[in-house]
């Protein structure tokens, strides 16, 4: 099931490595005792915060709920500007890819992200395109300005994302510093009237069945553990065609510091072997791209029944 290629993107490493180098602050060999300290620190402190959720995890209070999730990602979005998350400078992460090990900037992952995104949208063709948890908007923006013939929809569970998508909007061109995150250049840098921003749950999309071509989904289920079968079933009900989900599968995330993570954080415990009965039928699944080290999302991309 994970190596299933059905879908074929053709993503070279090149296309990978240039997409997320402008946000590298520094590299580190393999063998680096720095970079091994740095990677076993990680792993203890998770792996001891795995403990203490299991430990106490059933407390209400210390659940990743609906209601957190909307307060935390509220204030987040309201707080910051797209274009401050966007600077190549300021805090960096590990991350890793293959033998690769470095530090940068948390949003090159996104980038890549949007690198493969992309690549779907070119090989389906779809003319209608929902993204359940849109956030910001930035992939909306992004996406919609490299692909100008096609209407893309946001619903997004918090006011603060709405809000801080709905200033983008209102803009007469796109930020610079959103046209240069696009890991290919703009077709449209004025796409704000084929984005349609709408607040809701993915628990219960508010669209009927079938509207869309693509729904995709980027890191957005990854804090619906609590609405998780649900919402799996709103995606495959409002696609026509196909869903996109890049997210920390179990099966990538499955041990060690990946698998401490994301049960010490109460986030998404879905398995893709859990896809089919959904209806969701996986054409390509890959999690051969950069991640941080403590979680490794992967890309999947299903046709529906």
């Amino acid at each position: 099931m994970i190596g299933s290629n059905e879908l074929e993107l053709g993503v070279s490493d090149a296309e990978i490595m240039a997409t997320f180098d402008p946000f590298v602050q520094q590299r580190f060999p393999p063998t680096s005792v720095a970079w091994q300290d740095e990677a076993r620190a990680t792993s203890r402190r998770f792996s001891r915060a795995r403990f203490w959720h299991r430990l106490l995890g059933w407390m209400p209070a210390l659940r990743r709920t609906q209601d957190t999730v909307k307060k935390c990602y509220s204030q987040q979005w309201a707080s910051r500007a797209i274009e401050d998350q966007l600077s190549v400078k300021g805090p960096a992460v590990a991350c890793e890819w293959r033998d690769l090990k470095m530090h940068a900037r948390a949003v090159a992952t996104k980038r890549v992200h949007l690198l493969f995104l992309a690549k779907v949208i070119e090989r389906l063709a779809p003319r209608t395109v929902l993204e359940v948890g849109s956030g910001n908007g930035l992939n909306l923006f992004v996406l919609a300005g490299q692909f100008a013939d096609v209407r893309f929809t946001g619903i997004e569970l918090t006011s603060g994302g709405i809000d801080a998508a709905a200033r983008v909007w209102r803009m007469p061109r796109l930020p610079a510093a959103v046209r240069e995150f696009s890991p290919k250049p703009l077709l449209d840098d004025i796409p704000g009237s084929r984005i349609t921003l709408v607040r809701g749950n993915a628990a219960s999309l508010p669209f009927e069945g079938s509207s869309f071509d693509l729904v995709f989904t980027a890191l957005a289920l990854e804090q619906m553990e609590q609405v998780r079968h649900d919402a799996l079933g709103e995606l495959r009900r409002v696609s026509g065609s196909h869903v996109a989900m890049v997210e920390p599968f179990r099966e990538w995330n499955d041990e060690g510091c990946p698998r401490d993570y994301i049960v010490a954080n109460d986030y998404f415990s879905g398995r893709i072997s859990d896809l089919p009965g959904y209806g969701l039928h996986p054409m390509l699944a890959t999690a051969d791209m950069p991640a941080k080290l403590t979680n490794k999302p992967g890309l999947i991309v299903c046709r529906c029944s």
